[in-house]
């Protein structure tokens, strides 16, 4: 299985949201939505009716129902749109903790979810909480209606965020990463439950593969403007696409592009499989995908020259995503020593069947 359609059910989806974005998150869209805070709401709304952010979330605990492959396979449009809504945070991440801790699903509002990770205190009062704490780069909190919360012992908070501070922040693409204060905030005991099987780990595993996958779509929109601009951009009589110099930038921009497509649906097959190596192939698609995404950015610039970064053109509004997403939910660095551990921790003789079984999944 990959993130590319393999079935009927499956292809019907990725149309479905393929013509959503096509009318209502063109680049005039993206643009407008990053002077209103990074959210489109008219783009949320068809989505939203659509039943599009909740797939993969139980249909009786209030989601679309659908695979984990079929919400990991959106990701890649998404990311090819620079779509503007919190879909993986909805969905993939707070729709996913909610349910598997028995809790409401809300809608049709946008939701958001965070770990604590030892930034948030808990107060047991009665059967309630109260927290106390501050959570940085939360996506979309200022857009979001509630909060689905991680705690350090495994509970799963849905904490309404009107009852929060929420301090508006946000990335180099302008998409909101905001602060979220708790100063003293109460928990009731409806909205606590307990998410079986569900960690820090496993939350930042599923977050980090949902970025991946969405820079895997921004490359292949660099790409597919980057050759699109070499063949039509004429130097001296003839489409810059002829020359020996560019010719070799967008070799490397697509044999890195190509190699991130693969390595992502690699990972995002194990890990709706639940397979033991789903860990293991996101780290290193994590890694392989930011690598291609310095990569790809500075080839794409270098074709376009300065007309990339002008605002009328819409290069920029994708590798700025690229430069964003590379670094959120783990760092670049943070990926390459998990990597490093996990070869370091097997013997010679069990590395390249390691490689073997990823290239095999592909």
């Amino acid at each position: 299985m990959t993130t590319t359609p393999v079935d009927h059910d499956t292809t019907l989806l990725h149309d479905l949201l393929a013509g959503v974005l096509r009318d209502h998150a063109t680049v005039d869209d993206v643009r407008a939505a990053e002077d209103e805070g990074g959210f489109s709401s008219r783009l949320w709304e068809v989505l939203a009716e659509a039943g599009l952010p909740w797939v993969s979330v139980p249909e009786e605990a209030g989601g679309s129902g659908g695979t984990l492959g079929d919400a990991l396979g959106l990701q890649r449009l998404l990311g090819a749109a620079a779509a503007p809504v919190p879909v993986a945070e909805t969905g993939l991440l707070a729709g996913w903790l909610l349910a598997d801790a028995g809790l409401e699903v809300p809608g049709p509002s946008p939701t958001t979810a965070a770990v604590a990770a030892g930034r948030v205190d808990v107060h047991r009062v009665g059967a309630a909480v109260r927290l106390s704490g501050e959570l940085l780069g939360v996506p979309a909190a200022r857009h979001s209606g509630r909060l689905a919360l991680l705690l350090d012992d495994g509970t799963v908070a849905s904490l309404e965020l009107s009852r929060a501070r929420v301090q508006p922040r946000a990335n180099l693409a302008g998409e909101a990463r905001d602060t979220v204060l708790l100063d003293g905030v109460d928990v009731p005991a409806g909205d606590l439950g307990t998410a079986a099987g569900v960690d820090a780990e496993a939350f930042l595993l599923r977050a980090r593969l949902a970025r991946v996958l969405g820079m895997v779509g921004a490359m292949e929109r660099v790409l597919e403007l980057t050759t699109r601009y070499a063949v039509e951009r004429e130097q001296f009589g003839r489409p810059i696409a002829r020359f020996q110099a560019v010719q070799n930038h967008l070799v490397r921009v697509a044999e890195e592009t190509a190699c991130a497509r693969v390595s992502s649906d690699v990972a995002a097959a194990a890990l709706a499989a639940g397979q033991p190596q789903a860990a293991d192939w996101t780290a290193m698609a994590s890694v392989t995908v930011s690598g291609a995404a310095r990569v790809v950015s500075a080839g794409a610039h270098q074709v376009h020259g300065a007309m990339g970064m002008t605002r009328e053109y819409p290069l920029a509004l994708f590798t700025r995503r690229l430069w964003s997403w590379r670094a959120e939910y783990g760092s670049e660095r943070a990926w390459q020593r998990l990597v490093g551990r996990t070869v370091a921790a097997r013997r010679a003789e069990e590395y390249w069947p390691l490689v073997a079984s990823g290239l095999a999944a592909s």
